[in-house]
């Protein structure tokens, strides 16, 4: 698919309003897709966070795919420098890490939220600056739209998320996967500091 819009947080079990969602689709059938996957989620978090619902929680996304490639290249490249790195901060790099936004499974946390926290406990690190600027680039690109309940518990969502356990949590068969193998990702997480 061209687009692939989807939540970062476990969604609530009534699942997507696809009253609220196909209306549009019905005033308008030759909407674009980018359009529509906005529309989604738009429409879906403003059903889930309007007055009487008890949802404190939801996060939504659309992600254009023809700029994936961006971003795993980017994410590979960034885990790399951290792996060169890591010996003189691994502390501020753990800390990056366990402050990073998180979702119902911890080990899933917003990408661009990780980088924020890597640039504010290692402002002086200009390569990592650049890298994690190639990061955010890569990533204002591919997400095309993105809204959350505004509330602690999801405030720091930006869109998309990335699998970063501690090293001591690190699913194996996570290195089977198509981005695992075709970047550093899965390297640097069972490297990184505990």
């Amino acid at each position: 698919g061209d687009y692939i819009v989807g939540s970062q947080e476990s969604p609530p079990a009534e699942g997507y309003p696809y009253q609220e969602i196909l209306m549009p689709v019905i005033s308008n059938p030759r909407m674009a897709p980018q359009e529509l996957a906005s529309s989604i989620v738009q429409r879906t978090v403003q059903f889930y966070t309007r007055p009487g619902m008890n949802y404190d929680n939801i996060t939504q996304s659309a992600v254009d795919t023809s700029h994936l490639d961006n971003v795993v290249k980017a994410v590979s490249q960034m885990a790399q420098l951290l792996s060169t790195i890591i010996t003189d901060n691994g502390n501020a790099i753990a800390a990056s890490r366990d402050n990073t936004q998180a979702y119902a499974e911890y080990t899933y946390k917003d990408l661009w939220d990780y980088t924020e926290q890597l640039r504010a406990r290692l402002p002086s690190l200009q390569a990592l600056t650049n890298a994690i600027d190639e990061v955010q680039m890569a990533l204002s690109k591919a997400v095309i739209a993105e809204a959350h309940s505004i509330n602690r518990r999801v405030r720091r969502s930006h869109g998309l998320s990335i699998y970063i356990p501690r090293p001591s949590e690190f699913d194996t068969r996570y290195s089977l996967l198509a981005f695992a193998r075709s970047t550093f990702w899965d390297e640097w997480l069972q490297v990184q500091p505990q």
